[in-house]
């Protein structure tokens, strides 16, 4: 009974670690898992990371191959600017525009004057050969000289000395300075025009009038315009951040830039990104000491960044790629380290349900390949160890057995030798003979015979000599024997009817056995594998708190019926839980104690000595 708990618990304790790890996830999925779920983070996070970086790269690059552009620019303006310079410095020089500008005469001949002036410039464009050089020329002197190539835009230049930059110009007495943005109307055409200012002086170095070389705004914008070749815009802005040239005409003029502003776009970069009517532009400068104004250009984002749409697209397509690759790699990867590992799970499941003959296979890793030695070396030591213990128990179960089946009640063997010796004292040494002849063909089946089964025919010849030994003490015994033909030499553990029979005759006829009393023993076949033998008497009986105490181990009632305890001890051992004992009694009437064991159909054991 204790080894069948045992094997239902075991069942039981594997049925729930079974249902446990049909709860758990395998490692080579929680591997491909955590392996996929980092390539996600880092295969995006990489390539959009290389994109940025990409992008701010070619950003960068371009922005300083713009930067040799707007050098080109600045070059080609202050070249044209220089011959500007040249033609001033040479009207600066005439010494005849110095000596009227000096001219203290309140007698004022402009009429001369220009007719003068228009001679010089004649002879200053011939000399100096600037074809491409389109300019006018005005003069406007303290004294009320005043002269312009251009007479539509005479009177503009009269109302200069009432403009706030020419009257401190004059204040501060400076040499010569570039001035954006002077407006000139013809009618309904307005011209802006970019002048270069050189002031006249008298001996005492104070200003007394003005030089002006005026270039159309228009004329310089062709300068930069035919050089830009990009969809840019690109402008000039003068050192107050007034626009002196723009590609849109309107622009011309503004004070468009807070120059502090202007330069913190840039910090120490002469390019910045900056967002603009929300849209994202390169924003570009170039300035040098040879050219007044500031050469700035303006171009879209979108525009720079359409190149690498397609690079981009390739880029995630082979991101997309590396990742699917990446995943496949991953997983093969995951099953390729785990394989081993569930291979030494299921092989070790195998084990726990008692299939001691799988092997663990030594495969993958260095671990893997030690925990699978090491687990075979301790399943191995575990089957060892569980062999050693069923021979062990088998040795001690073989040994209970042959204890219980070699016990012979002392009482028996003392009443029995004590009875021969009176029947000698008395003189009937021949019933003395018979009974030491059975008594000593008890013991000689007790110790002779070696086999735990015996047929059921030697175990009615060991019934009759004890019952006819009893029969001298007690008086008329006889045992009733019904046998089913054909099972004679059935064989059944021995020895154990004759504790039956000895508590019918102790406890059943207690009171001596009366006319009609009987003790039958009856075998039977129940089918083809099972045998019942009833043992029945017309006893006393017993009261069911006895009955149910008897094959309890430990019950304080079953001191008496001790007898009953062994056979069903005997029968467990050797049948391992297949026979059973069960006792039907009624108190007053009789008992019936009916045996079901197995059937085994071997050859008859030799009990001969």
């Amino acid at each position: 009974m204790a080894l069948s708990e045992n094997n239902d618990r075991m069942k039981m304790i594997r049925f729930r670690g079974m249902m446990g790890r049909q709860k758990k996830i395998k490692l080579h999925t929680i591997l491909s898992i955590f392996i996929s779920l980092i390539l996600l983070i880092i295969i995006p996070g990489l390539g959009k990371l290389s994109l940025s970086l990409f992008k701010t790269r070619t950003i960068e690059s371009f922005a300083n191959s713009r930067q040799d552009t707007l050098l080109q620019i600045s070059e080609s303006v202050s070249d044209y600017c220089r011959k500007i310079e040249l033609l001033s410095d040479a009207y600066s020089k005439i010494t005849y525009i110095t000596e009227q500008a000096n001219n203290p005469s309140k007698g004022v001949n402009n009429s001369e004057f220009r007719a003068n002036i228009d001679k010089i410039k004649k002879e200053i464009d011939e000399s100096f050969f600037f074809p491409e050089l389109k300019y006018d020329l005005q003069i406007i002197c303290t004294n009320g000289f005043s002269y312009s190539s251009n007479m539509v835009y005479l009177s503009a230049l009269l109302e200069l000395p009432g403009t706030i930059w020419f009257y401190k110009a004059m204040k501060n007495q400076i040499d010569s300075l570039w001035q954006s943005n002077i407006l000139f109307r013809d009618k309904d055409k307005k011209t802006n025009v970019i002048s270069l200012v050189t002031f006249i002086k008298n001996n005492d170095s104070e200003n007394t009038g003005a030089i002006l070389i005026n270039l159309d705004e228009r004329e310089l914008h062709r300068i930069y315009s035919q050089i830009i070749g990009f969809q840019s815009i690109i402008y000039l802005v003068d050192k107050n951040g007034q626009i002196a040239s723009h590609p849109t005409l309107s622009m011309v003029g503004r004070f468009f830039y807070d120059m502090n502003i202007f330069n913190a776009f840039f910090d120490e970069k002469d390019w910045a990104q900056i967002m603009k009517s929300e849209r994202e532009y390169l924003f570009s400068r170039f300035s040098s000491d040879d050219n007044p104004w500031i050469v700035v250009e303006e171009i879209p984002l979108d525009i720079i960044a359409n190149p690498l749409i397609e690079i981009t697209e390739i880029i995630n397509f082979l991101m997309v790629l590396l990742l699917i690759l990446s995943i496949i790699i991953a997983i093969f990867f995951s099953r390729k380290v785990s394989l081993p590992f569930e291979k030494l799970a299921n092989t070790m499941e195998k084990a726990g349900q008692g299939d001691f003959s799988a092997r663990f296979e030594k495969t993958g890793v260095a671990e893997s390949y030690q925990m699978a030695e090491n687990s075979q070396k301790f399943i191995d030591r575990i089957q060892f160890l569980i062999e050693e213990i069923k021979v062990i128990q088998q040795q001690k179960q073989n040994s209970e057995l042959e204890f219980l089946q070699m016990q012979i009640n002392p009482h028996f063997i003392y009443n029995t030798l004590f009875s021969i010796r009176c029947m000698v004292d008395i003189g009937f040494p021949e019933k003395a003979s018979e009974m030491l002849n059975r008594f000593s063909n008890m013991l000689q089946k007790v110790l002779r015979i070696k086999s735990p089964m015996i047929s059921i025919l030697d175990n009615i010849e060991y019934l009759e000599d004890y019952s006819f030994i009893l029969s001298q003490r007690f008086g008329s015994l006889s045992l009733n024997y019904e046998v089913e033909k054909g099972i004679e030499n059935e064989k059944i553990l021995k020895f154990i009817l004759q504790p039956i029979v000895e508590n019918s005759v102790f406890h059943g006829f207690a009171d001596g056995f009366k006319e009609g009393s009987f003790i039958t023993i009856s075998f039977s076949s129940i089918n083809s594998e099972y045998l019942e033998i009833v043992i029945k008497d017309n006893g006393c009986g017993m009261s069911e708190e006895v009955r149910n105490s008897i094959l309890t181990p430990g019950d304080s009632l079953n001191g008496s019926h001790i007898g009953l305890l062994n056979v069903k001890t005997k029968l467990d051992l050797y049948y391992e839980g297949a026979a059973s004992l069960r006792i039907n009694s009624i108190l007053g009437e009789g008992t019936d104690i009916h045996i079901i064991v197995p059937r085994r159909c071997e050859e008859n054991e030799n009990t001969n000595c």
